[in-house]
């Protein structure tokens, strides 16, 4: 599912969606519709800005956080968990993980860590996806 704005098109209100993508409408908004889409359109969302990736590679959450001047603060916040299991299992996901993933429990701890505000990890998530 995914919620866009609508579009007027020969006296017909629409979502504002790709050429030739068919949608079956879950609600209407008013300004926005809720639908569920015949295809994935979640880059073509995401480039729009009408949704936040959920995930990115690690090489593109790297990136970003390397533009945004973030990396070497999450790479400190990591090395000073206190506890040494959880700090190994930080490490683990970190250099090992394929993936950077938004609600994860180990991203919404640095973040705090690194007093990162919601509004900024959506515009990091938002330009990772663009690497």
């Amino acid at each position: 599912m995914i919620t866009v704005p609508t579009t007027t098109e020969d006296n017909t209100r629409r979502p504002t969606l790709p050429e030739g993508v068919g949608f079956t409408l879950i609600e209407d908004h008013g300004d926005t519709m809720t639908v569920e889409t015949s295809e994935d359109v979640t880059d073509w969302a995401i480039s729009q800005g009408y949704m936040i990736p959920q995930s990115v590679t690690m090489r593109q959450g790297r990136l970003a956080l390397l533009e945004a001047g973030y990396l070497d603060e999450i790479n400190a916040a990591i090395a000073a968990i206190p506890d040494p299991v959880e700090r190994k299992k930080a490490e683990i996901e970190w250099e090992y993980g394929s993936t950077i993933d938004r609600n994860s429990a180990l991203v919404q701890a640095i973040s705090h860590k690194v007093e990162m505000d919601e509004n900024e990890m959506d515009e990091l998530f938002v330009q990772a996806r663009k690497l």
